[in-house]
């Protein structure tokens, strides 16, 4: 504990306690002449010194605490992406397994309905004759209405005439797309066949 040294009065002592801004970690010291004051500031100085150094170092570590921080979130955005490339490697891995694991038999219901179809459309394959049968059907009756339509007479008016144009065109127009209509469906079958049969 500091004590009023013998040379200050009682009343600049207690003032110079009362004007102290830190009593727990500083003390009043007297100053008697130019060498005291001059030490002073020396000593102030070198205390700011190492306050001053103490920032520089605290800062440096800041510097390398950001430095650290964003090298380790660029590891962890790495990480990240490893992560979900290992997980989708995994997915296939495990996609891989089941299929091996239930190769030859359907996995789910709309599998074994699938297959359904698929054997029925095999079934139609194997006799694509209808197919024909059909497209010779519509050729013929076709030619028959032709055949059946009484020859145009000076009886006929232009708009029956008309009206006659407009049903046998409307006859064509739909044999046309019932052609085609099978030719798609023959097509299809075909290629569903072959992928069956992989």
């Amino acid at each position: 504990m500091y004590v009023r040294p013998p040379h200050i009065s009682e009343r600049l002592w207690n003032q110079a306690e009362l004007d102290n801004p830190d009593p727990l970690n500083c003390a009043p010291v007297p100053i008697l002449g130019f060498d005291d004051l001059l030490k002073r500031i020396k000593a102030q100085q070198s205390h700011a010194d190492k306050y001053n150094t103490y920032t520089d170092d605290l800062r440096a570590q800041l510097i390398e605490m950001d430095k650290h921080t964003r090298a380790t979130e660029e590891k962890l955005e790495k990480c990240r992406h490893e992560h979900v490339q290992l997980f989708h490697a995994l997915v296939k891995v495990m996609r891989d397994i089941e299929l091996l694991q239930n190769y030859g038999k359907p996995l789910q219901r709309e599998e074994m309905q699938l297959a359904m179809a698929l054997k029925k459309l095999q079934t139609l394959l194997d006799s694509p004759g209808q197919y024909k049968a059909r497209l010779n059907d519509a050729v013929s009756l076709q030619r028959v209405q032709k055949e059946a339509q009484p020859p145009p007479t000076s009886q006929l008016s232009p708009q029956d005439l008309q009206r006659l144009y407009e049903f046998m065109n409307k006859q064509r127009q739909g044999l046309e797309h019932l052609t085609n209509m099978i030719n798609d469906d023959l097509a299809d079958i075909q290629l569903i066949k072959e992928t069956w049969r992989r």
